[in-house]
């Protein structure tokens, strides 16, 4: 089953991440359809001809395959591959491995005296 052509990636690139992110054909068709400018389940049913129930059933098994909860999330998570593939060996690549938690506030520091001590607030 081939999948619809990806507007931002390289069909090598995008073979490459459907690969690595272990997504069986459809799973890679309702992504690349996310990835394009209508992602509504309507939407993406009528392009590849099947119910909106089973694009829902298909959206489910995605998110859970990638550990996301969400569309916006899907694209995150496949443009991190896309980096980490197209990175050169040399280059470090940090990737944040769960993009909804949030970075925790760091403890205030304060030096005197060649001496670093924690500031209460």
């Amino acid at each position: 089953m081939s999948n619809p052509p990806t507007t931002f990636l390289p069909e090598r690139s995008w073979q490459s991440i459907v690969r690595n992110l272990g997504l069986s054909d459809r799973e890679a068709q309702v992504a690349s359809l996310i990835l394009g400018n209508d992602s509504r389940e309507n939407a993406i049913a009528e392009s590849l001809a099947i119910s909106p129930h089973t694009v829902h059933t298909h959206l489910e098994r995605l998110y859970r395959k990638l550990g996301v909860t969400s569309r916006c999330q899907v694209v995150n998570r496949i443009f991190q591959q896309y980096v980490i593939l197209e990175a050169p060996a040399e280059t470090a690549v940090y990737v944040r491995l769960r993009p909804d938690r949030r970075a925790q506030p760091r403890e205030r520091t304060e030096e005197t005296d060649g001496v670093t001590r924690a500031v209460s607030r």
